[in-house]
């Protein structure tokens, strides 16, 4: 009897240690799955822009997003669980809403003007030079209006005008789904990380 007795605490024992550890290796495999998914992301978001003599630097083909400055890349955030117990759940996003219109394209309108910089108008980064500053009053700087109906800022010196901006009422953008594909691409490792904590679990649960 007293063997069967010691046998059934060895195995509460086991029980109550793997229970702990599925709460551990739940955690392990979050934390682990959502760094891979941010290490693909920050991949995908580290595409070589394409340069038009006109226009500049534009986005990167295929499915990656271009980089100018890196700033949005770097604040993706993942990584860390919340919650506890049998629910927890770790997110991997950005905090930026430009990136989700990136994600999802569309069609934009505005009650002003969306201002598009052209080559003339960026720094070697892409960036317009003037960055939440106004044309307006702004010495050298005028509005034409094409005859093709389009709004233009130009520059003029020296009897020269360069076209720096176009102003548009609508925009379109096309959808790079760059999240979406990310997640499904991502399953397979994130499946084989799961197995290997279960794995891990059911080891504690044998003894």
């Amino acid at each position: 009897m007293s063997v069967i007795v010691r046998g059934l605490s060895e195995c509460e024992r086991n029980l109550r240690a793997a229970r702990q550890e599925t709460g551990n290796a739940q955690r392990r495999m979050l934390v682990a799955g959502s760094l891979h998914v941010l290490r693909v992301l920050k991949q995908r978001m580290s595409g070589a822009p394409k340069h038009d003599p006109f226009w500049g630097r534009t986005g990167a083909s295929g499915e990656f997003l271009g980089v100018r400055t890196g700033g949005t890349r770097n604040r993706l955030q993942g990584g860390q669980v919340m919650g506890a117990g049998t629910s927890m759940w770790v997110a991997v996003g950005s905090p930026d809403r430009h990136v989700k219109n990136a994600e999802e394209g569309g069609a934009y309108t505005t009650s002003g003007f969306f201002r598009i910089p052209t080559a003339a108008a960026q720094t070697p980064s892409g960036v317009d030079r003037l960055m939440g500053q106004s044309i307006r009053g702004r010495a050298g700087y005028a509005l034409i209006r094409s005859k093709a109906g389009r709004l233009w800022g130009v520059f003029m010196q020296a009897r020269k005008w360069t076209l720096m901006y176009l102003f548009v009422k609508r925009i379109t953008l096309k959808g790079h789904h760059v999240f979406a594909r990310t997640r499904t691409d991502a399953e397979p490792k994130v499946a084989g990380l799961a197995r290997l904590e279960v794995q891990s679990v059911v080891r504690v649960g044998n003894g």
